[in-house]
C-alpha cells in the first residue's frame, strides 16, 4: 500500500468518495488513530435504530433460534449476501421495548472479522457505554524474538515401544518427520491409475 510518508497510510474504500486517515504503528502492524469523516462512519457501519411495540417476557423463556421475528431486529437491504463491497462491513440495530428494555442486533462481513473479533468489539462498545474512558483491550499480539516454542509438542517426539505396542501389535514403527513439495504431490499423481481423472484425485 502506498504511504504519505512513514507512518501514515491515506486509506480509501474502493470505489467509493469517502476519506480514511490511518495512524499505523509500522514494527507492531497497530492502527494507533483513525481518523474518518462521518461519511466514512456511515459507509462502513450501518446504524438503525427502532421501537417495537413488545415487550422481552413476549418472546418467551428461551431466547434462541429460531428468534421471533428475528427480520424486524435486524433490518437489512436487499442485497446478496456474497456481495462485499458497496455495503457496511457491520450492521447494528438498537430496537427499543416496551418494558424499558432493548434488543442490540449486528450482521458482520465474515470475511473481515470473526466471531471472536466482534464478541471483543462488542464488549468494548458496552465497556465505553457504562462510562469507561477507554475499553480494557488485551495487549496486541507479537512473534517472539527469537521465535521459540511455548508449550512442549510430544508429537514430534519419537515414539515410545509401548506407544507403538498399542498401535499396531507386532510392527515396529518408525517416526519421521517431513514435507511434501509441489514436486513430490506431482510424483505421487503420476503414479494414479490413468483412469482416474483430475476430478477424482483433486
Amino acid at each position: 500500500m502506498p504511504t504519505a510518508n512513514d507512518t501514515t497510510a491515506p486509506a480509501k474504500p474502493a470505489g467509493a468518495g469517502p476519506q480514511l486517515k490511518l495512524l499505523v504503528d509500522k514494527r507492531s502492524r497497530r492502527v494507533l488513530y483513525a481518523k474518518a469523516r462521518k461519511d466514512a462512519v456511515d459507509f462502513l457501519i450501518g446504524l438503525l435504530h427502532a421501537d417495537a411495540d413488545v415487550s422481552l417476557e413476549e418472546f418467551g423463556d428461551s431466547l434462541c433460534p429460531p428468534i421471533p421475528c428475528a427480520g424486524e431486529l435486524l433490518t437489512l437491504p436487499d442485497s446478496n449476501f456474497a456481495v462485499v463491497t458497496d455495503r457496511p462491513l457491520l450492521y447494528v440495530q438498537v430496537t427499543r421495548l416496551r418494558c424499558g428494555g432493548f434488543v442490540l442486533s449486528t450482521q458482520i462481513c465474515h470475511n473481515l472479522v470473526d466471531a471472536a473479533g466482534i464478541t471483543q468489539f462488542l464488549q468494548a462498545v458496552g465497556e465505553l457505554a457504562e462510562g469507561a474512558e477507554r475499553p480494557a483491550a488485551r495487549e496486541p499480539l507479537d512473534t517472539r524474538h527469537p521465535p521459540r516454542s511455548a508449550y512442549d509438542h510430544p508429537e514430534y517426539e519419537p515414539a515410545s515401544d509401548e506407544a507403538s505396542d498399542k498401535l499396531r501389535l507386532g510392527d515396529e514403527l518408525v517416526h519421521r518427520r517431513f514435507l511434501f513439495g509441489p514436486d513430490d504431490v506431482t510424483a505421487l499423481r503420476d503414479q494414479l491409475p490413468t483412469r482416474l481423472g483430475p476430478d477424482e484425485w483433486n
